[in-house]
């Protein structure tokens, strides 16, 4: 059975195809230009990293910045063809909006890790993306839930699929609300589902490029 479903063969621009495909590429590669390939990273040990890295942590920063934006960019094509029946839309949007929010919110981090980079911060900068990665991983995976209802019930991908992003969405909310990104064993999980739903939203656009290829 196709992971894409028949309803999302259709309409979908070829912008928000292929920023599905690329900013999970470019989230992972940021990710380790920032901190040498070192996940679950946090406080002064992720301001360590980051300062190591200097200038590569500062690219790393600005490739993790346009994940973001191409990923808000896909989304918002994905709304565009989900049918407002049965609140797919709905539920789409609202993924769209926090999306948004949350890119904006890691903006702010990467303005910091670039900061750390260029050795310009002070003691309390490990505490800063100590608090910004918590807020962040909550939104993160809070928007997967709605997001997988509109997958699901706008019949944009297979329900299993979807499955697949709510159980990570579930998973990475209760892991960032109970653990926190405050500890090596938290952000170590946190780090290892959103690198598990990278993969996922990679997979999703290379089928949604075959299907209406």
């Amino acid at each position: 059975m196709s992971l894409i479903t028949s309803q999302g063969k259709h309409g979908l621009s070829p912008i928000a195809k292929w920023s599905l495909i690329i900013s999970p590429i470019l989230y992972m590669v940021g990710g380790v230009l920032l901190t040498g390939g070192e996940f679950g990273l946090w406080g002064n040990k992720l301001v360590g990293a980051i300062t190591a890295q200097g200038e590569t942590a500062k690219i790393g920063a600005v490739l993790s910045v346009i994940a973001g934006a191409l990923y808000v960019t896909a989304l918002m094509g994905l709304a565009r063809i989900t049918p407002q029946e049965n609140m797919a839309l709905a539920r789409m949007q609202v993924a769209t909006m926090g999306t948004a929010i949350l890119t904006a919110i890691f903006i702010v981090w990467s303005g910091i890790a670039m900061a750390i980079a260029a050795g310009g911060t002070g003691a309390d900068a490990g505490s800063l993306l100590v608090g910004i990665d918590a807020v962040a991983a909550i939104l993160f995976f809070l928007v997967l839930i709605p997001l997988s209802g509109g997958f699901q019930r706008g019949g944009i991908v297979n329900k299993n699929l979807a499955w697949v992003v709510l159980g990570i969405g579930v998973l990475g909310f209760i892991a960032s609300v109970v653990m926190g990104a405050n500890d090596e064993t938290g952000k170590m999980i946190i780090s290892v589902l959103q690198g598990i739903y990278a993969l996922v939203g990679f997979i999703i656009g290379i089928m949604l490029v075959k299907a209406e290829g």
